[in-house]
């Protein structure tokens, strides 16, 4: 199907733990288990998954079929708790590979998307506020760009944007 393909998103176990429905959704979407059965994330080894760490603190799962490659429920009760997550979703069709990350206490609880190679990525509005166009005359229709005055504008923003901290360091 065009829009199902592979996407993997890693949790904190303690914080499906923490949190019952967040353990609930994460149950329906990875596990066959009996609806009585609470879900035990040390212990029970997400379906087709071989090489699941019970010792780790972060769960990874991975469906080869998600809708875009995205955990839409999850994600969203994530967002709502205040729960951070890292997502990742294969390159299908016009789409491309991207990660986000989702980190409730920088960028305004703002997903943060790379490209498949960890870049960030930024909307051609974001990158437009950073051109500096010369002072030039009036009657001029042109505008020129100030090369120097945008790539020190472009440094700042750099600089100032929020640093992505491991999922590991949330560990509460």
């Amino acid at each position: 199907m065009a829009d199902r393909y592979c996407g993997t998103i890693k949790i904190l176990k303690s914080d499906i733990r923490r949190y019952p429905e967040l353990a609930e959704a994460v149950k329906e979407e990875f596990y066959t288990l009996p609806a009585d059965t609470p879900l035990d994330v040390d212990n029970h080894v997400p379906d087709d998954d071989d090489n699941w760490d019970k010792n780790l603190p972060i769960a990874c799962f991975k469906d080869e079929e998600a809708c875009y490659g995205y955990f839409e429920d999850i994600e969203n009760i994530c967002k709502s708790l205040h729960v951070p997550f890292d997502r990742w979703s294969a390159a299908a069709y016009e789409f491309r590979e991207e990660t986000v990350y989702s980190r409730p206490d920088i960028n305004n609880g703002t997903e943060i998307v790379c490209n498949g190679y960890g870049e960030r990525e930024f909307t051609e509005s974001e990158l437009r506020k950073l051109v500096v166009y010369s002072q030039g005359d009036e009657s001029t229709v042109l505008r020129t760009i100030d090369m120097k005055a945008t790539a020190n504008k472009f440094i700042a923003f750099l600089s100032s944007l929020p640093k992505i901290r491991p999922l590991e360091e949330y560990e509460g």
